[in-house]
């Protein structure tokens, strides 16, 4: 069972690049993240709609969903650091130039609850 997530919200600053924001979010950093020790899944999501009333700010335009197998957030941190100093070192971009990290955090779970179809 995933213990925690760990949650990026981003958006690409630069419309012309976006395709090339795609593809490095999808098909380089999300795998150079996941093969750090304690990740086990990424998946990312665009944002489609907004819920009225919900928060006062302007929402992300992507949201990254990292699962993790440890609560230890300094551990995460470290195994994340250290990865991407070793990938930047051999020459990959570590961070897109039209990617703009608008919230990143560390979510331990708490509960859960499965939809049950009515009788």
């Amino acid at each position: 069972m995933t213990k925690a997530l760990m949650v990026v919200q981003a958006r690409c600053n630069d419309p012309e690049q976006i395709k090339e924001f795609h593809e490095w979010y999808s098909f380089h950093h999300l795998p150079d993240v996941v093969e750090s020790e304690h990740f086990s899944k990424a998946s990312r999501y665009r944002l489609v709609g907004t819920l009225g009333g919900a928060g006062s700010t302007e929402p992300s335009d992507f949201l990254a969903l990292y699962e993790v197998d440890t609560d230890d957030v300094e551990a995460l941190n470290k195994a994340v650091m250290d990865n991407l100093g070793v990938k930047g070192g051999e020459g990959r971009v570590i961070q897109h130039p039209s990617c703009e990290v608008l919230s990143a955090g560390f979510y331990t779970f708490i509960s859960e609850v499965s939809h049950v179809a009515p009788t």
